[in-house]
């Protein structure tokens, strides 16, 4: 099963993609697990992205929140984002890593926009720079960092469709990758066990390395 698509654009060093998951065999300790999830690095090899960390102050309280609703999700809809996007708050701001959401609506850090997107379809008239013709599969993240690798602000768009499970799984995915960790992981042995694994949703929560990698990268 294919998971979310990851692109992200530093207003610093122009556009920087690179290969959205790793894939790996096993377990992983927990050095290349951490290596993986924050730089894209393959187990004994170099990063291919760059470690980026929202400012120590800001990472604090942190705030995201539903910003746009296009008609094509019902009052129900609404109503299961916010629950899961209150649970993958509640998951990140409890695994004592030394950063703090908060849910605001206005202006918050992190943008959240359910938009009419077809799956596979590009983002169009989303009102963010750097955001338009970048084409998604049911959800996207997206982060702006400066020169010093910190991020500045970010975006999550959802198209419809997404129900259930995999709404809450795909919600906490995003919301987790919004913190700066953003390779997913292609390795049967995470399909249970890591929030970005790119096999499956099974997980609605952050796994035992995925709580690991949040502390690391907010110590």
């Amino acid at each position: 099963m294919n998971r979310i698509a990851a692109l992200v654009l530093s207003l610093w060093a122009g556009v920087a993609s690179a290969q959205e998951f790793i894939a790996v065999d096993g377990p992983l300790s927990d050095d290349a697990f951490y290596r993986l999830v924050s730089c894209a690095a393959p187990p004994g090899k170099p990063c291919q992205k760059p470690v980026v960390t929202w400012p120590k102050f800001t990472a604090l309280d942190l705030t995201i929140g539903i910003t746009r609703v296009d008609p094509g999700f019902s009052a129900a809809d609404i109503d299961a984002y916010e629950a899961a996007l209150g649970h993958s708050i509640a998951q990140i701001n409890t695994a004592g890593a030394a950063i703090r959401l908060r849910k605001s609506r206005l202006d918050p850090d992190i943008a959240i926009l359910l938009l009419d997107i077809e799956q596979g379809g590009e983002i169009l008239g989303s009102g963010i720079p750097g955001l338009d013709g970048i084409q998604i599969d049911a959800a996207w993240v997206h982060l702006w960092w400066n020169g010093n690798h910190h991020i500045q602000r970010g975006a999550i768009v959802f198209s419809p469709g997404l129900q259930g499970i995999v709404r809450r799984s795909t919600v906490m995915e995003e919301v987790f990758q919004a913190t700066g960790l953003l390779t997913d992981i292609e390795n049967a042995w995470y399909t249970d066990r890591s929030i970005v694994s790119q096999n499956g949703f099974q997980r609605t929560t952050l796994g035992v390395q995925d709580i690991m990698a949040l502390r690391r990268h907010y110590p």
